[in-house]
């Protein structure tokens, strides 16, 4: 994905390298087990939304929201949606554009672990290790750092905590998922009326494409390819216990 070159002085103090998360005891599996279950009833719900949406505005404010969730984003329905990952090779499928860095950490591959093969999986990781980052993770098109490494006029408005590591809410049909953003495509990079507004996707490119998601992402919500979801961002708080979040990113931009 298109990226910004190696700015190493722009890194937040305050933040960490990825930490897996604690092990829920056997006793918290029915905790997690109501934790997804609500999330997946709100995810019908944001499904709902999005769906009598045909013919009017493309996108809007749910309104089935936890009242703790003050800060989720409009709703993005219909929106084309396609599967990339950590390590890809540059080929003509992906635009040319390889995927061993992001557009906000020069070293992805290595501190992700490898390769997250979409070919070899073990449940929602890559078989052949485990991973150090989120395996669920997603691509916007926009990125809130220039070419010359220095944040955009309008960014701390758009991100005021960063683009990079904030989740989003994913669903296609009656499944919801949670990821974090970690890199900026499918294609373009500065597309805020769709990424932080009500518009359509800017690209043309793979019937509009305007989300990225990685294996796991595929694996969870059943889908093909090129498919179709809805997705809006929604703060911390209101991410539910799940697979999404056995290791959670914390590592700030990584610049060389």
């Amino acid at each position: 994905m298109e990226r910004a070159p190696a700015c190493p002085h722009l890194f937040p103090a305050d933040t960490v390298a990825a930490r897996p998360a604690d092990h829920p005891a056997a006793a918290d599996d029915d905790e997690q087990d109501e934790d997804v279950r609500r999330g997946q009833k709100l995810g019908l719900a944001v499904a709902a939304a999005a769906l009598g949406m045909a013919g009017t505005a493309p996108a809007m404010t749910v309104d089935a929201q936890p009242r703790h969730d003050h800060r989720a984003g409009p709703l993005h329905p219909r929106v084309t949606t396609t599967i990339f990952w950590v390590g890809e090779r540059a080929d003509a499928d992906n635009g040319g554009i390889p995927n061993l860095a992001s557009a906000w950490d020069d070293d992805w591959r290595r501190h992700f672990g490898g390769l997250d093969d979409p070919g070899h999986r073990a449940g929602y990781r890559p078989a052949a290790f485990a991973p150090r980052e989120n395996a669920f993770y997603v691509a916007l098109p926009y990125n809130d750092y220039d070419s010359r490494g220095r944040r955009k006029r309008d960014a701390a408005k758009r991100c005021p905590h960063g683009c990079k590591n904030r989740w989003v809410r994913v669903v296609h049909g009656p499944k919801v998922a949670y990821a974090q953003w970690e890199d900026v495509g499918p294609f373009g990079e500065d597309d805020v009326a769709y990424v932080f507004g009500t518009h359509r996707p800017r690209s043309r490119i793979n019937r509009h494409a305007g989300l990225d998601v990685s294996p796991a992402m595929r694996d969870y919500l059943g889908l093909d390819d090129i498919d179709t979801t809805a997705w809006q961002f929604v703060s911390p708080a209101a991410v539910p216990r799940g697979p999404w979040k056995a290791t959670v990113t914390t590592r700030p931009i990584s610049w060389r």
